[in-house]
């Protein structure tokens, strides 16, 4: 059995297994007249993401001498949510790697190429998706955020002068405090608020650096009350202020990770290949 948390596999031990297979799963495990096992079903990997979800795989294995035949485990696609130097050295086993954030050479400088000449050494495939996933609908960054802190989406919207809609609005339920705990918890992050109106109810967001005032002009003129964004600054605060927006920022990571995992479940159910999800080790400021 195989517990896989970040990329580190930790091997089990047989009774554990077995204990654990038959909390569990109350998976069919067939026996010898002697009640020797001659198959079992194995959880060979758990992925432990960062907002406390399980992907769980299993596999059929035969189980003679009273040992489990063991194979190593490879994933065929992996998913990261940054483009991050740590990641890329610790992935070796896989095809394709899929990020969110490219290593832009704008931003990453002279990491950019160490990033890429690393995954050439590797042999490993590489496609970054961000315009993409920011504008797909139902499992993109803006929707799947929106799933996972109960906003139901009523539409996408863009600042006036743009047509990329990557933000979505719509109504939610419960007060503001009960909001900001609901994002904090279902994101994983320790969000910052700024109650700038005594009324609740209509949430704009925009995940990632979304805390532009050209945003949140757009979301006001929605009919929004809130703006929920991962990123913004002084003089986004100061104008959520001024225009009685409430706000609330909860970590550039923290909100765009939804989606990445989205495109994970996505990839893994059309292209039937294996799918891991790497969570990274991001400090934002918190409130």
């Amino acid at each position: 059995m195989y517990i896989c948390h970040h990329t580190t596999n930790i091997a089990l031990g047989i009774w554990a297994t077995i204990g654990l297979i038959f909390f569990l799963t109350g998976c069919n495990i067939f026996f010898y007249t002697f009640l020797i096992f001659k198959k079992v079903a194995v959880i060979y990997r758990i992925n432990l993401t960062q907002l406390r979800a399980f992907n769980i795989s299993m596999a059929e294995c035969p189980f003679t001498d009273r040992r489990i035949k063991r194979k190593p485990i490879y994933s065929s696609a992996g998913c990261i949510h940054q483009h991050s130097g740590r990641a890329i050295y610790h992935i070796t086993s896989c095809d394709l790697l899929v990020t969110h954030h490219a290593a832009w050479p704008e931003i990453d400088r002279h990491l950019s190429e160490t990033k890429y000449g690393r995954l050439r050494e590797l042999g490993i495939g590489y496609y970054a998706a961000h315009e993409s996933l920011d504008l797909a609908r139902e499992f993109g960054t803006a929707d799947a955020l929106a799933r996972a802190v109960r906003v139901a989406v009523q539409d996408a919207f863009a600042p006036d002068g743009e047509t990329e809609g990557i933000g979505v609005h719509g109504p939610t339920i419960g007060s503001l405090p009960e909001f900001v705990s609901r994002v904090g918890t279902h994101l994983g992050s320790e969000p910052r608020r700024w109650k700038n109106n005594d009324s609740f109810g209509h949430v704009g967001l925009v995940p990632g650096w979304g805390g532009l005032t050209t945003w949140m002009a757009r979301a006001l003129e929605l009919g929004c009350d809130t703006f929920l964004t991962g990123e913004t600054n002084m003089f986004g605060i100061l104008f959520a202020r001024e225009v009685g927006l409430n706000l609330v920022i909860a970590g550039h990571y923290a909100t765009e990770t939804p989606g990445v995992m989205a495109l994970s479940a996505r990839l893994a159910r059309d292209l039937k290949v294996e799918v891991t999800f790497i969570p990274e080790d991001v400090v934002e400021e918190s409130g």
